[in-house]
């Protein structure tokens, strides 16, 4: 992770793919959600949290992911 970018592997074994040997297309959902919380968290300021709203896949082996999030004020202590 660095100030501009993040990045992560899956593995793409019998524990990620579907019948047909693809990678299951959740995989992919759940890569793209984690890295876009992390992404997401990391940049926002001090104390605020951060929490997805909306993610889109392109429904290919591999995809380009798109996710709306939102950075909520802090908690009233």
């Amino acid at each position: 992770m660095g100030d501009d970018f993040i990045c992560a592997r899956v593995p793409v074994d019998h524990r990620t793919v579907q019948p047909h040997g693809l990678l299951h297309g959740g995989v992919s959902m759940v890569l793209a959600e984690t890295l876009g919380s992390c992404g997401a968290a990391h940049a926002a300021p001090e104390g605020h949290r951060t929490v997805g709203q909306d993610s889109n896949d392109a429904g290919e082996l591999t995809c380009v992911s798109r996710i709306t999030m939102a950075v909520l004020q802090p908690k009233p202590d």
